[in-house]
């Protein structure tokens, strides 16, 4: 109850909506209306990759049952934020202890960072929920369940579309699999199947049918020229290749440890990134006394430290890769919390208490929307220079202008073509005299004419 009121509380007042968000509005409105459906998403922070377009077609839907209603898209994700909360219990109960998953819950549920994402109607939003997913049936799996694998495979395919940096558990799960065959696991004749092969190569194929079609006709860059990509960032990361970009690592440390200190107690950065930073270290330490990699913990601990790893190798500073990592991080924390305290009752106090002031701090600070630094201004907000635009065109056709921080990207101004066209008085394709300049704030938005 918590989780869903923190996801949903105030959303059409306090919904984030960004320029990049204006992108999927405008690619699911047109998919609507012209019956075109799209083979791919946004580009990536390497503009000759794009993102997946599932992320549209779910969008497509809410605005289509909403009459293309922006709210819609933040109400998705938080139901499947919501989503989210019960998966990380049940993996929390089956694999580990009741009391680690109720403790998971709770966390997850209140965590600022998460809560954000998940009122964020954008393409990042189910990767959680994906990767729990992914989690729970990869267990399943390993527990003798060979009808999850072809779970695994849709799960993988599914995160390849909503971010590509998710490719890097590909290899946990290759190496999972490597690993039974090698030790003989009895759970690797299970899967030995035709029927369990042939749905997980279904599972793998059909989200991906979209962009093989794209593919095809460009060249191959989703697909080869970006599993080669891959390798590349890959071999840099190990010192084979010298690295060219400009982003400096420590740059990136500070950016991963500024968002981080969101996740676990945000009203006090230290504690949230010693709980992080331990929370690995323990769960390490438990696996490497107990030798057993293909235990829950194990899997959990191989999936966030290689996230952890890719992130840093991308050395992009963009939260777009952080939701991979939320439900590994949840649950290690949780996992050391109950193996650190001997007395649970001081386990379950200091998790309430954290649990508290987070959901206290994100409710005071309005969701860190229209707050300095935030997630910039809320919908709201964005709705009343909408309307001021409007009033100002008095009928007359106009363009859109950015200025200011961000906009130099082409997306800079589609959130509010998009509500533009909502309220009924779209910005022309066409060059016009009149020309509305938003210039974007931490404070305000300016809108002048030029």
């Amino acid at each position: 109850m918590v989780g869903t009121f923190l996801r949903l509380d105030r959303l059409g007042e306090l919904m984030p909506l960004i320029g990049d968000q204006g992108w999927f509005y405008l690619s699911a409105r047109d998919m609507i209306l012209t019956g075109n459906i799209p083979l791919v998403g946004i580009t990536s922070s390497h503009t000759w990759l794009h993102q997946g377009p599932i992320w549209t077609y779910m969008l497509a839907g809410a605005l289509w049952i909403s009459n293309f209603n922006p709210v819609s898209g933040a109400a998705l994700a938080a139901l499947i934020g919501t989503g989210s909360i019960f998966l990380i219990y049940k993996i929390g109960e089956e694999f580990f202890s009741k009391k680690i998953g109720l403790v998971a819950a709770l966390i997850y549920a209140t965590s600022p960072l998460i809560i954000i994402h998940e009122r964020l109607a954008y393409h990042t939003s189910p990767i959680p929920f994906v990767v729990l997913v992914l989690i729970y049936s990869l267990l399943k799996v390993l527990k003798g369940k060979p009808i999850y694998l072809p779970i695994v495979a849709l799960s993988i395919s599914l995160l390849y579309n909503f971010e590509l940096a998710t490719v890097v558990f590909i290899p946990v799960v290759l190496f999972v699999l490597a690993l039974g065959i090698y030790k003989k696991e009895k759970w690797v004749k299970r899967i030995n199947n035709r029927k369990i092969i042939v749905l997980s190569m279904l599972g793998l194929l059909i989200p991906m049918i979209p962009i093989l079609i794209y593919d095809l006709g460009h060249g191959f860059p989703q697909t080869l020229k970006f599993g080669v990509w891959f390798f590349y960032k890959g071999f840099q990361l190990i010192g084979l290749v010298e690295k060219q970009s400009n982003e400096s690592f420590m740059g990136t440390v500070q950016f991963f440890v500024d968002k981080a200190a969101l996740l676990i107690f945000a009203p006090n950065a230290l504690i949230s990134i010693i709980a992080i930073a331990v929370s690995i270290i323990v769960a390490g330490f438990f696996i490497f006394k107990k030798r057993d990699i293909l235990s829950p913990l194990g899997i959990v601990l191989a999936l966030t430290v290689v996230g952890l790893l890719g992130f840093f190798a991308a050395g992009a500073r963009s939260e777009a890769y952080l939701p991979m990592l939320f439900p590994g991080i949840i649950l290690l924390t949780s996992f050391s919390i109950y193996y650190l305290f001997d007395k649970k009752l001081l386990a379950t106090l200091i998790v309430l208490s954290a649990s508290i002031l987070n959901a206290v701090f994100i409710v005071q600070n309005n969701y860190l929307v229209d707050t300095s630094p935030g997630y910039g201004p809320s919908l709201e907000r964005r709705v009343e220079v909408v309307d001021k635009i409007i009033k100002q065109a008095n009928g007359r056709k106009y363009n859109l202008d950015g200025r200011g921080e961000g906009s130099e990207f082409e997306s800079f101004t589609m959130n509010y073509e998009y509500l533009l066209w909502w309220r009924g008085n779209p910005p022309s394709s066409e060059k016009q005299n009149l020309i509305f300049v938003i210039d974007e704030k931490q404070d305000r938005i300016d809108v002048t004419i030029k």
